[in-house]
């Protein structure tokens, strides 16, 4: 079975759900130019969408079994915003706080999909940060299954 980058994005988001309530998360929800609207300070600013998580497709390629067979992959980037929620952290805390939080959710998990194997978190990297803020990136691997 093959899967579109939109199913495989709402499962992702749906796995991160119950950050919303263990966390705070305001928002999560597929990367859709939103830093773009927080530039403009009519539509949405960090106070109203922050704790933030964005799920965005990556990059898709072939990848090989050992037997030489294809095996298809994508990769997903999830971007974490955190604002200074609690006065007593510096905003990379809370941005670091977020993805520790995501980790476990989908690190080593098959998500409800049909899988070779779980999926990989690649690399975790602090993207900028402020006083107020801190972006951080999760970069994701999803491999499907064997083909018959």
């Amino acid at each position: 079975m093959s899967y579109s980058i939109k199913a495989v994005r709402a499962k992702i988001i749906e796995t991160l759900q119950p950050l919303r309530a263990s966390l705070g998360v305001r928002t999560i929800a597929p990367y859709s130019g939103q830093f773009d609207d927080m530039a403009d300070t009519n539509k949405l600013s960090i106070a109203t969408v922050f704790p933030a998580l964005f799920v965005s497709f990556a990059s898709s390629a072939p990848a090989y079994f050992e037997e030489g067979e294809d095996k298809p992959n994508m990769r997903f980037t999830i971007i974490c915003g955190a604002k200074n929620m609690s006065g007593n952290a510096t905003c990379e805390d809370e941005a670091t706080d977020l993805v520790d939080a995501v980790r476990p959710l989908l690190h080593n998990k098959y998500i409800g999909l049909n899988l070779s194997e779980p999926v990989t978190v690649e690399r975790e990297n602090l993207i900028a940060a402020s006083a107020s803020w801190a972006i951080c990136g999760i970069n994701l691997l999803v491999n499907f299954e064997r083909p018959v």
